[in-house]
This record gives structure tokens, sequence and C-alpha cells, in this order.
């Protein structure tokens, strides 16, 4: 009895101090206000009637996005507080506190079945609640926090990173008679769907989880690849339907759209070192920034997108070298997530 409530003191004491560091270092944001584009997001006086929620999900254009688990959520908020900002921001801010406890529960379940080096300072619980409140404090995140518009990231990342624990689990822990348990698939296959209906870009996930299974496993197992499969026709889907209604419904095409394969390349390259960039010295946030100048020729048009793959390539060999080195080929391969997006838009 007292090793059961040892285990969970722990996470409870883990995510007060996430929540704690959350709320302050977030207290300004709850009376900041709506800025820019907010009125576009929080639900229109024409969709606030129960017929106004059939429609977010039924009608395309409705709303500025097909995001239709986001701006039910709108739907739901204006309900409770009509234009009353606070209510959104302090939304947005619990909702972040909530992802950065499911990240250091996510990498609880990952590490917990690693090896640990001997002579470590930092346990693997000790590590996943200070990575936690790394993520939770982090300045690239301010945006994300602080902009009601923004609640998209802070509602899709509770639901996409819900379906990774889920999936984690249910790739863990067989059945009391040796099956799967089937009902936490169920479980993370409903958060993602939620997650991809609250922002596409999380149909990412099955790919970030085979990563993250083989850096743990050292190999892809079929029993763990199978069942993601449709996850990914799911985020296929998705991002396909995404970028058809971003060309037709929010003007996402003309001049400034048409690049050529080489500079869709460019773009990709640059994306992942402006993001890389942007973690390590954070700084010179803004909302907007400005277009980079696709007009380089040459050897100038392929150094981005060459350091890229030079990055991905010298992480590839370390771990061809040394086979339990697998540790920056799968960050390498996380961060390639954002090469995907880029190449695509």
């Amino acid at each position: 009895m007292r090793k059961a409530l040892k285990a969970r003191a722990g996470p409870l004491m883990g995510a007060a101090v996430v929540f704690m560091a959350v709320l302050a270092a977030y207290w300004p944001a709850i009376g900041a206000g709506f800025v820019w584009d907010d009125d576009a997001h929080v639900t229109k006086a024409a969709l606030r009637s129960a017929g106004g929620l059939w429609r977010i999900w039924t009608e395309v254009g409705a709303t500025q996005q097909y995001y239709p688990v986001l701006h039910s959520a709108f739907w739901v908020e204006h309900r409770l507080w009509g234009d009353l900002a606070p209510g959104y921001h302090l939304l947005n801010v619990l909702l972040h506190g909530t992802a950065a406890c499911l990240f250091a529960l996510v990498l609880r379940r990952l590490w917990n079945c690693t090896a640990v080096p001997a002579g470590a300072s930092v346990s693997p619980i000790g590590a996943a609640w200070l990575a936690a409140c790394l993520f939770a404090l982090h300045p690239i995140n301010v945006e994300s926090v602080a902009w009601i518009s923004e609640q998209k990231n802070t509602l899709s990342a509770v639901f996409y990173l819900g379906a990774a624990l889920a999936y984690l689990r249910f790739a863990d822990s067989p059945g009391r008679k040796g099956e799967r348990q089937w009902s936490l698939y169920a479980l993370g296959s409903a958060l993602f769907v939620l997650a991809v209906l609250t922002k596409s870009i999380t149909a990412t996930l099955p790919a970030a989880l085979a990563v993250a299974l083989w850096w743990r496993r050292g190999r892809l197992v079929r029993r763990d690849a199978l069942p993601l499969l449709p996850w990914l026709a799911v985020g296929a889907g998705a991002g396909l339907f995404t970028a058809w209604v971003e060309r037709r419904y929010i003007g996402a095409q003309g001049p400034e759209f048409d690049l050529s394969i080489l500079q869709r390349f460019e773009v990709a390259g640059r994306a992942l070192w402006f993001y890389l960039g942007k973690l390590l010295w954070p700084s010179g946030f803004v909302f907007v920034y400005p277009r980079w100048d696709m007009n380089a020729q040459g050897v100038r048009m392929f150094l981005f997108p060459l350091g890229a793959l030079g990055l991905l390539g010298a992480a590839w060999l370390l771990f061809r070298i040394r086979r339990n080195c697998r540790g920056p080929l799968a960050a390498a391969l996380f961060s390639a997530d954002r090469f995907s997006p880029s190449w695509a838009s």
C-alpha cells in the first residue's frame, strides 16, 4: 500500500510543479484580451446556435479552417464565458500544462523500458519531469499559449500526446490472457482522430511512434508497425484534405505559392534549420516572419537541404558504427517531421 502511494505521489508532485510553473510564467497572458485574428476564430454570431455547431462539422468554409474539434471547443467556450477573453486564455494555459504532463508520462513510458547507464545522476522519472518543465517553459511555445487563435496547438497537443501514451501502453501491455489490450488501441485511435480534427499536422504521430519504438527496441517489429497503418491512412487523408481546403477557401494559391520542386526542397531544408535554431536560441519571435528569398541560384540553393541531409547522414553513420547509439538518428528522424510539411506546402 505504501509503495503504491509512493508511486502515485511522484507524478502528482511532478504535475503540481509543472502547473505552478506554467501558471506563474503565463499569468500575464490571461489578461491579454483578444489580438489580431482572434475574432475570426472565436465563434461567430451566426454559428452560436445548435444549428451553428452542426454547420461547424458539415459545412466546409463555415469556419476559417476546417478544424471541427477546435471550433466545437470554441463553441462550448463561448457558451461558458461569452466574449470574455480571460476564459479562453486560462484554458489555453491549462491545456499547455496538461500537454507538458502528458509529455512527461510519454517519456516515462519510453525510458522506463530502456536500460539506464550505470552511475546516471538523474533517474528516468526525474529526467522525464525535467524535460516536461523545459517543454512547458520554453519561449518557443509562448505564441501558442498566449494567443487565443492558437488553441489548435494546445488542444491538439493534449490529444496527440494522449494518443501516443495510449499506443505505447498498448504496445507494451498484453492482456490477462497474453493478448494485447485492444481497448488501449481504440482509445489511442479515438484521441488521434480528435487530434487530426483539431490540427492536421498531428498526422505525423504514427511516424513519430514508429521512430520511438525503433529507438527503444532497436528494431520495429510487425506487431508494432501494422496497427499504425490505419493511423497513417487517416493522417494522409487529413493532410490532403487540409491542403485542398487551404487552397480552395483560404487562398493558399497564386504566384507566391507556385514554387518549383527545387525551391520546395530549399524551403524544406531552411525550415528544419530555422526551427532547430529557434529551439537552441529562442529569440526574435514574431507573428509572421519575413518571406525567404527564393531566388538563390547554383550551390546556394542547396546549402540548407544538403546540410539537413548531411546531419541525417552523420546520425546514420554513427548508428552503423555503434549499433547501440540510436539516439542521434532517432532525434534526426523526429526533426524530419518539419521536412515533409514544408515540402508539401
